[in-house]
């Protein structure tokens, strides 16, 4: 019954965030309201609230579930952004 969810993370600045989900991880960028931005990418939405408070972002996440892994893992590789622990 249930078929998606949209997590809604915090973020430190917002003008690094959106470069970060557009340039980076190839999202479409939909909306900024004093901080909060909106992303969108196949059939994924992610939002993403304004806040000072780095340990906040540091402790927080979420799962994304994908397909054709490989090809996204490369692509990030290549991007420069799989995590040293991610492979």
């Amino acid at each position: 019954m249930l078929k998606t969810a949209t997590p809604i993370l915090a973020s430190l600045n917002a003008d690094e965030t959106i470069k970060f989900y557009t340039e980076k991880l190839g999202f479409t960028f939909h909306n900024n309201w004093d901080g909060y931005v909106i992303f969108s990418k196949d059939d994924i939405s992610i939002h993403l609230w304004p806040t000072d408070d780095e340990n906040i972002p540091k402790n927080t996440g979420c799962y994304i579930y994908v397909t054709a892994v490989d090809e996204l893992y490369a692509e990030y590789t290549e991007q420069g952004i799989v995590h040293p622990t991610g492979s």
